[in-house]
């Protein structure tokens, strides 16, 4: 109960609600979002019930996904993060995950029709990107006014939206360090086109496509989502071992590649390895979800996905193979691209 009661105080569940409403308006589904960006279904139903503080990049890759603007989101974390780290005074609060006639998002939730549609519409295929949306009804009048989530920040004091910004304006600096595209700098990676205040490929204001931030060796030691090779991915090859899944995952586009792991363990390591010896990888460090840095991939058969085991195992999957595995089925026995 005192854990929950935190998570009610807590800024989480404003974080949450917002998550879900902007969900809810674009449709996606959890196994959208899962393909959307590298973070499991698992750890999206937990991040919008105001189970778990999802991390920042998980913040941005929802906002690229959903198609909003991450630096309210950011700032919504950055409340919820300060405040998770307040002293618990013991009040009793009554939680607030789910409010204002919101529903929970399912783990179930796999993208099917809603309940009061025909029996004979089918639901869309859920390996086209296209059609990630879920059949809703047209969204009710806008009310006048700032309602939910955003009003309660509104009403924050001052000293805490000023101390919402500077986080946010921090993010945006050491994001500009990270990537070698600080306002006025040189590019790091010399690759075409710009990256935002939060390391996310530039899109233009009618949200029309960019080319990939990098391609080929550019790739290397390089985080997927920050330059937009997440885009388009698949899933090349697949194994799984005591319920963990190791995936790996191939962009065309970037012609590189990466592992995920995913419903394994802290302190297991995702590692992608390529041709001459090269590798990349990153330890898990909450959720029991994580993916490596890039390795240039010029295709699917010259780079595979291991996954390094806290007993000391070593579990890898066999070379990419030339076209996309199939999506998961309910049972989740293999997960989806």
């Amino acid at each position: 109960m005192g854990t929950e009661r935190r998570r009610a105080r807590t800024g989480i569940p404003e974080l949450s609600g917002e998550l879900r409403r902007l969900r809810g308006e674009s449709g996606l589904t959890l196994a959208a979002l899962a393909r959307r960006t590298s973070y499991s279904k698992s750890s999206w139903e937990r991040y919008l019930n105001a189970k778990a503080l999802p991390p920042e990049q998980a913040v941005i890759a929802f906002a690229r996904a959903t198609g909003a603007s991450p630096h309210a989101l950011l700032a919504l974390r950055g409340l919820a993060e300060r405040s998770e780290e307040e002293p618990d005074t013991g009040e009793d609060e009554a939680p607030q995950d789910v409010r204002d006639g919101e529903q929970p998002a399912s783990a179930d939730d796999v993208g099917g029709a809603p309940a009061d549609a025909s029996p004979d519409e089918a639901p869309p295929p859920a390996d086209v990107p296209e059609r990630d949306h879920v059949a809703r009804t047209a969204p009710p009048p806008a009310a006048t006014g700032v309602t939910g989530p955003m009003a309660r920040l509104r009403r924050r004091p001052r000293a805490v939206l000023i101390a919402a910004v500077a986080g946010v304006a921090a993010l945006s600096f050491t994001a500009g360090l990270l990537l070698g595209r600080l306002p006025g700098g040189s590019e790091a990676t010399g690759t075409s086109g710009t990256v935002d205040a939060v390391g996310a490929i530039g899109a233009s204001e009618e949200g029309s496509p960019q080319l990939p931030g990098c391609t080929d060796f550019e790739c290397r030691a390089q985080d997927p989502q920050r330059l937009g090779c997440h885009i388009g991915v698949w899933t090349a090859a697949l194994t799984v071992v005591e319920g963990a899944h190791v995936e790996l995952r191939y962009s065309p586009a970037c012609r590189a590649a990466w592992s995920r792991v995913t419903e394994a363990e802290v302190g297991d390591v995702a590692r992608v390895e390529g041709e001459d010896g090269v590798a990349q990888e990153r330890a898990i460090r909450y959720d029991g979800d994580t993916y490596s840095p890039m390795v240039e991939a010029p295709f699917p058969g010259a780079v595979r996905a291991c996954a390094l085991l806290l007993d000391g195992r070593e579990v890898c999957t066999d070379r990419g193979g030339n076209s996309p595995l199939p999506v998961e089925p309910e049972d989740e026995s293999v997960r989806d691209g």
